[in-house]
């Protein structure tokens, strides 16, 4: 009787356990699908926090060839890349993520703020959460009115960088409702640095190429 009993016991355990390990499953994916968004979404701010300090400190910004992809921006571009790792890719053919930088000066006698430039490389399905040009994947021209977290305008004579980094969310282990919804499709991480420069005003100047009238100018990215 006794091991009747724990063949009994056994054989309910083992019904218990098999009800239970499809639950136990999907809260395993569902944990590694949220903490690798979750990695991944802190890279990118960490990206975003480097990149926009390398460009606050400039005292111009360099784009020889006015293709957007020259000088420092293309050095940005580079050191984008290297700061997301295998996440993604920013630069060449078959990009799934963006980097965005906008430079952002007050409107004239207004309490708005503008753009002054804004530049970009890497895919074009990426909007800027700035300001965004009437063609997909184009920088915003100058002039457009930018959107700034909490109401922040920028002070008169200042230049504000506004640095975002994005990806596609990586493909989810768990596929369904819960997580996927839970989950936004793009990961974003964005920084806001005014300019270190001694001129920053000098900095609305869209990039260009360098000159020996540009003191710092070349010290960007070297």
């Amino acid at each position: 009787m006794r091991r009747a009993d724990r063949l009994g016991r056994r054989g309910v355990a083992a019904v218990e356990f098999a009800l239970v390990l499809p639950v136990l499953l999907i809260l395993l994916l569902g944990t590694v699908d949220i903490l690798t968004a979750l990695r991944a979404q802190l890279r990118l701010e960490t990206a975003a926090v480097q990149l926009g300090q390398i460009v606050s400190q400039c005292g111009r910004i360099t784009d020889p060839t006015g293709q957007g992809n020259s000088g420092d921006l293309g050095q940005f571009w580079s050191h984008g890349q290297r700061m997301i790792g295998n996440l993604g890719t920013i630069t060449g053919t078959g990009t799934d993520g963006a980097v965005i930088i906008t430079a952002v000066r007050r409107r004239p006698n207004t309490n708005q703020n503008e753009v002054a430039w804004q530049r970009r490389t890497g895919s074009g399905n990426h909007a800027s959460s700035v300001a965004n040009a009437g063609q997909q994947g184009q920088p915003a021209p100058a002039n457009t009115t930018a959107t700034i977290a909490a109401g922040f305008v920028v002070p008169p004579n200042e230049t504000l960088f506004v640095t975002e980094v994005t990806l596609n969310r990586t493909a989810l282990l768990l596929r369904g409702p819960l997580v996927n919804n839970a989950l936004p499709q793009q990961l974003r991480g964005t920084t806001l640095f005014l300019s270190r420069s001694p001129i920053p005003g000098d900095l609305q100047n869209p990039p260009g190429a360098a000159t020996q009238n540009d003191p710092g100018g070349l010290s960007c990215t070297a």
